[in-house]
């Protein structure tokens, strides 16, 4: 029964999806999606690279618990789990499991003073310190990446992403990573102790030629009547700039686009597809041009 509605699932994703992101899917190539802190379902915002089968998807969580929805898979990308905690060098380290399974970190909770009246912390109390072996992220790319491999990182570890990036350095400076997603605090005393800030990614992957491209703050609810809650945390999204695109082979320009598809971010897509000949070539070759064209263009309009 649980194969049947995942299979229905799969034909109603498909099939209810608009027309643009199907056609997208259809040409994506060679990439790799990393799904870091993949608990309790999948990252439905990276829908165009769900739908292709040229998709190598990694979910990696140390929670076996909150990855049971990956055994009923229903999606064309190609599943492979990863049961790890990922850290900057791999290794055992301490692991903080809170109250609440999600809240879970490498790095220890501190409430600071000024925030206990604003924390909910039975999200994070009883704390229980434990010892946890764990991956380096740059061997678990390495394991799974192919020559010629695009990748897209989405990154929900709680406090600890730029550790993550840092490790990733090489990768990041060849611009082998096309796209980021990756959750942040924006309080200035962080829950997490010595966890990463806002400020301090985006200044990072600055300097490497990335630039931020989407950005959904997550407001903290409470203390107010009116909606004016302060803010939380973030997910924000950083892409690499457009005119590195340049450099880059056919394949890695049409999985930016599709990247870009992902935040509906049209007026981006047309951008490339005006700048790059050799796209509007490629969709005139698989005889598609027209079609994505008038796709591209009604959302355009419509948004």
């Amino acid at each position: 029964m649980k194969k049947i509605k995942s299979s229905l699932k799969n034909v109603r994703d498909y099939f209810l999806n608009d027309n643009l992101t199907k056609l997208l899917s259809n040409h994506i190539d060679n990439n790799l999606c990393i799904d870091i802190g993949a608990a309790k379902f999948e990252h439905i915002q990276w829908k165009t690279f769900l739908l292709s089968d040229q998709t190598k998807w990694i979910a990696v969580d140390p929670n076996k618990e909150d990855l049971t929805y990956l055994d009923h898979w229903r999606w064309n990308a190609k599943l492979n789990v990863e049961n790890f905690a990922l850290s900057k060098n791999g290794g055992l380290m301490d692991f903080y499991i809170t109250n609440i399974s999600t809240g879970s970190s490498l790095k220890k909770i501190r409430i600071d003073e000024s925030m206990k009246n604003r924390i909910d912390e039975k999200y994070f109390y009883p704390v229980k310190k434990t010892k946890i072996e764990t991956l380096s992220t740059l061997e678990l790319i390495k394991k799974h990446w192919k020559n010629r491999m695009d990748i897209f990182l989405k990154i929900d570890i709680q406090g600890y992403g730029l550790e993550i990036l840092e490790s990733l350095e090489e990768l990041i400076k060849k611009n082998v990573i096309l796209g980021i997603e990756i959750e942040s605090s924006l309080y200035s005393k962080p829950v997490y102790e010595n966890s990463s800030k806002f400020s301090e990614i985006s200044q990072y992957l600055e300097k490497f030629g990335y630039e931020l491209i989407n950005l959904k703050v997550i407001n903290l609810k409470k203390n107010t009547n009116k909606r004016n809650y302060l803010p939380n945390e973030c997910d924000s999204v950083f892409s690499l700039q457009q005119n590195k695109l340049q450099n880059k082979e056919l394949s890695s320009k049409i999985n930016q686009i599709c990247f870009y598809n992902c935040y509906k971010l049209y007026d981006e897509i047309l951008n490339v597809y005006n700048e790059y000949i050799d796209i509007q070539e490629f969709f005139k070759k698989v005889n598609k041009k027209k079609e994505f064209e008038n796709l591209l263009m009604k959302k355009i309009k419509h948004f």
